[in-house]
């Protein structure tokens, strides 16, 4: 088969980001208008490009390196043949360009698509638009979609400014008023008029009956009975409005009475919620010490550090989730409540990997508590709002879409990242803080932004709360995380590597190899086949596939979903136990005899992969089998667990591939 399928995992995944086409976003020429307002709009229209997933985005810095080097500046770029030239040199297929002018109080864009390869322009697109700037930026999200000829989606045209773009249109649901004295008919009859009036202020856009009546069955709701604000709010969550509106009309005598109540649905989200977040304060002394850390990292001299952050109450009793990079090497933790009540907390366990921990607070107190919510059943669109404690400002809610879900920050490293990724605001100190649905219900942990400042620039990541719960559970139960293997190895597809592999699915992973010994082979996957679904969840990337697994344990069945030889199967297996371990950096495995007597040794275990620049340096790589620690032979992963926390590691042998012995010794 051809050299690139033998390729590592990291190369196919690098060809899985690099397959859509490419386009670069010049800056704007300005007309009337400071050029910092132009910067921050053609930055938002950047920012949208990767979540249309029609192309991929040229890096700024990336463009503007470029320019520099050959001498040229984007503001005289004006002409389809500059652009060409430029996006000839970038590599990318396509360039976008433009201008933003204002008269009045009228601002107006003017935008352009030019195909590289022939200089001609492609998509034209004209925005004119009355209004402040802050409704024009929502304008150029809308633009990175309909220049690329697709529809934006739903909730940004939701926020889009109504009339002239003065006026924001709400969305709103009205359910029936609760009859007194009168029939429900009448009632209904009542209810629909003052929606239709309603309706006819242009002030608001109505959730159709039929819809609401639906979805109340299928919830279960009785309509007659739900009348309180928290049933209202229940059904206006599962419905995505803003507010939601309810009352009563009664009768007493000739006399008709109306009493009604508009309320927001985030806002009770946001009050249900405050109470449940923390400020987590972590303090860490330091000293120096005779362990391989401080070769590696030339440390000396105690230190103090003391780091904020925020944290999640998930049980009456006081459990709280929070990040690991929160509490990491904390000497002590400290939680203040949002009445302003301060407690230690003890760390009860952690992931390293999914950067979640565990803390409890030591007292017989009861805390209000934020119920999970099944994060597999949110949907891109979807109205979230964030809540933490960035730059220790307490009780801080943010609010914004889902605007991607299976997000991997970083394809290349060893960690298996899902993230949900929002456009909620998040900070410094939101950190560990809670992402949740506009009813209430934790959908995932906060956890990190993408910024070249360090501030929030756009967007921002959340591990989803199936996970997080789960290894809350495993703590709690086992002590320790449990995490369940397929058994197998692959990659994400795409148009670029399925063409190498002569097959048409362009979605899905592909399964390069099978552990002979593991649930997935013994249930009969082969290579070569391709994964579409766990559990009837659609799986087109790798992170689908990992963030999937993420929530299962040993033991568990799932039901996996394959294509092989065009035909759709169905195949049980049961996930397996990972005997993987982390140690300085390193990912090691247990190793077969086969690959024992390859080498020519009786033991070791074998190093996956690691992030340890050092040992790096010292020529320490995957495929390399790790013998010994201070003299002391390592037979399996096991035998790791007892210098975990070892501070005195001086010595360390390996072998490499080609069967020759590496011993490092520490100073």
């Amino acid at each position: 088969m051809k050299k690139f399928i033998k390729s590592s995992i990291f190369l196919l995944l690098f060809g899985l980001i690099y397959s859509q086409p490419t386009v670069a976003v010049l800056d704007f020429s300005a007309n009337g208008l400071p050029d910092y307002e132009v910067e921050t709009l053609v930055e938002r229209l950047r920012s949208e490009i990767p979540n249309t997933k029609a192309m991929r985005l040229v890096d700024r810095k990336m463009l503007e390196n470029i320019l520099k080097e050959q001498g040229l500046q984007q503001s005289g770029c004006t002409t389809e043949e500059c652009a060409a030239e430029i996006g000839e040199l970038l590599g990318a297929q396509f360039m976008i360009s433009g201008s933003v002018g204002k008269l009045g109080s009228t601002f107006s864009v003017d935008a352009k698509m030019v195909s590289v390869s022939t200089g001609e322009m492609t998509k034209t697109k004209s925005v004119s638009f009355d209004g402040t700037v802050g409704g024009l930026l929502i304008e150029m999200q809308i633009l990175a979609w309909e220049i690329m000829d697709l529809k934006a989606p739903q909730p940004l045209l939701l926020q889009r400014a109504g009339g002239n773009g003065v006026d924001k249109k709400v969305t709103v649901a009205v359910m029936d008023f609760d009859p007194r004295g009168i029939s429900m008919l009448e009632a209904r009859t009542l209810t629909d008029r003052f929606a239709t009036e309603l309706d006819a202020t242009g002030r608001a856009i109505l959730v159709d009956r039929r819809s609401m009546n639906e979805v109340m069955q299928e919830q279960g709701f009785d309509e007659a009975g739900c009348t309180s604000e928290e049933c209202a709010a229940e059904v206006g969550a599962l419905l995505g409005v803003e507010f939601m509106i309810n009352g009563a009309i009664g009768k007493l005598g000739d006399t008709y009475t109306i009493d009604a109540k508009m309320f927001e649905v985030a806002t009770g989200a946001a009050e249900k919620t405050i109470n449940s977040v923390v400020h987590v304060k972590n303090t860490s002394v330091s000293s120096r010490s005779s362990s391989i850390w401080d070769y590696f990292n030339d440390s000396s001299g105690d230190r103090t550090r003391v780091g904020m952050g925020s944290g999640v109450i998930i049980s009456r009793d006081g459990y709280i989730i929070t990040n690991n990079h929160v509490i990491e090497s904390a000497t002590t933790i400290e939680v203040t409540t949002n009445n302003n009540k301060s407690y230690k907390a003890e760390l009860i366990g952690k992931d390293e990997i999914a950067d979640i921990a565990v803390l409890k607070i030591d007292s017989d107190d009861t805390f209000p508590y934020i119920r999970f919510a099944d994060s597999d059943q949110t949907k891109i669109g979807e109205w979230v709002l964030a809540v933490g404690n960035p730059y220790n400002l307490t009780s801080t809610v943010t609010a914004g879409i889902i605007s991607a879900k299976s997000r991997d920050l970083n394809d290349y490293d060893s960690k298996n990242q899902s993230f949900i990724q929002t456009d909620a605001a998040v900070n410094s100190g939101n950190s560990g803080g809670a992402l949740v649905n506009t009813n209430g219900d934790l959908i995932g942990i906060n956890t990190a932004i993408t910024s070249g400042t360090g501030g929030f620039v756009g967007y921002s990541f959340a591990v989803p709360s199936n996970v997080a719960r789960k290894i809350f559970e495993d703590i709690i139960e086992f002590g320790n995380v449990q995490k369940g293997l397929l058994g197998v190895t692959g990659f994400g597809l795409n148009s670029r590597n399925a063409d190498e592999l002569s097959i048409s699915l362009t979605e899905g992973f592909y399964v390069n190899d099978v552990e002979p010994t593991m649930g997935a082979a013994l249930a009969g996957i082969k290579k070569g086949d391709v994964i579409m679904s766990l559990d009837n969840i659609k799986i087109s990337k790798f992170s689908d596939l990992s963030g999937y697994l993420s929530t299962k344990r040993p033991g568990d069945i799932v039901l996996v979903g394959i294509i092989r030889n065009n035909k759709n199967l169905k195949i049980k297996v049961k996930l397996e136990k990972n005997e993987n371990v982390d140690f300085y950096g390193m990912q090691l495995k247990n190793i077969s005899k086969e690959e024992l007597n390859q080498l020519g040794i009786e033991y070791g275990v074998k190093v996956l992969n690691h992030r340890n620049n050092t040992l790096y340096r010292m020529g320490i790589s995957p495929g390399y089998v790790l013998i010994e620690i201070n003299g002391n032979e390592i037979n399996s992963t096991a035998d790791i667990s007892e210098f975990l926390n070892d501070n005195k590691i001086n010595q360390m042998t390996f072998v490499s591939p080609a069967g020759e012995k590496e011993k490092l010794i520490f100073e």
